[in-house]
């Protein structure tokens, strides 16, 4: 398992891979299939294995991979993408589904049925279907799925969402924001502070106050780690933001307070979010990810 540094590097260049035009997600290792066979030695008169490779390609998508290894975040984030392929087979005809490494069957066939419902609820906002779009709302999903729109901006369920805030608040659409703000998985990235927000004093409240909860809830978990998870690509997060949430909760640890009184001192503006920024890894998951993911001629 991958955890801390690791863990987020591997998340950020899992998304920066899937949103790259040019890779195919679907793409199918061209890499031999070996194998092991018994032969007949004279000269010893017995038995020997031997390691042999065959003409045959192993056929792994990227998706393949990480069910094979157990990665499950990186499982997720490459599930957001709107052409991945499920069914695909491998050379031993089996789907990602059925490569699940032991032990993370659970909790990787979950996240296969979370992006299901997220494509769900990406359809209703996509067809400004609201009142279609809270169904899955009360469900697992996985609110960071997204596809590309016409003029190929990617696009989000809180992409979509805002949008329709933006036309006009009715209770059903601020429901669905609210719930998409407060779900524990939403990657905070996704929102940029464009002038709209900025100039639309209810949307702009809707967020902030969601995302104060989020971080008085967080810091209440008393983890550092999650704390600059959440803070660390969110371009709302201010020191007003961060005051209001540590007036919010009993006795912070102090490294917390600390972390955030530091990154978020009093008079200064947050920089906006860089979908750039992404460090670069050495994690053995994520090398072989974006190998597989590259390989798209024939």
């Amino acid at each position: 398992a991958v955890s801390g540094d690791g863990q987020a590097t591997l998340e950020k260049m899992a998304k920066l891979l899937i949103q790259n035009r040019s890779i195919n997600i679907n793409a199918q290792s061209k890499q031999s299939v070996s194998t092991t066979r018994t032969r007949y030695d004279p000269s010893t008169q017995s038995e020997i294995s031997e390691f042999i490779t065959t003409s045959n390609m192993r056929k792994d998508t990227a998706l393949h991979i990480v069910c094979q290894v157990g990665a499950k975040d990186v499982v997720k984030i490459l599930l957001t993408h709107p052409d991945i392929k499920t069914d695909i087979k491998n050379y031993e005809y089996k789907s990602p589904e059925d490569c699940i490494a032991r032990g993370f069957e659970r909790v990787i066939k979950l996240e296969f049925k979370k992006a299901q419902k997220a494509n769900e609820l990406l359809g209703a906002l996509s067809s400004r279907n609201i009142y279609q779009a809270k169904r899955p709302l009360n469900q697992e999903f996985n609110p960071n799925c997204w596809k590309r729109s016409r003029n190929e901006e990617i696009e989000t369920p809180l992409s979509l969402i805002i949008q329709s805030c933006l036309q006009g608040i009715t209770s059903d659409n601020k429901e669905v924001l609210t719930k998409l703000l407060k779900h524990k998985e939403l990657d905070f990235s996704q929102i940029k502070p464009i002038q709209a927000i900025e100039q639309n004093s209810w949307v702009k409240q809707i967020i902030e106050q969601a995302i104060t909860e989020r971080l008085t809830a967080t810091i209440n978990k008393k983890d550092l780690d999650d704390v600059k998870k959440l803070v660390e690509d969110n371009c709302f997060m201010s020191h007003a933001i961060v005051t209001a949430a540590l007036r919010g909760v009993n006795n912070p640890i102090e490294s917390i307070t600390n972390y955030l009184n530091e990154k978020f001192p009093a008079n200064t503006l947050q920089p906006l979010a860089s979908t750039n920024d992404i460090p670069v890894g050495s994690e053995q998951v994520i090398q072989e990810l974006k190998g597989e993911l590259e390989r798209t001629k024939a």
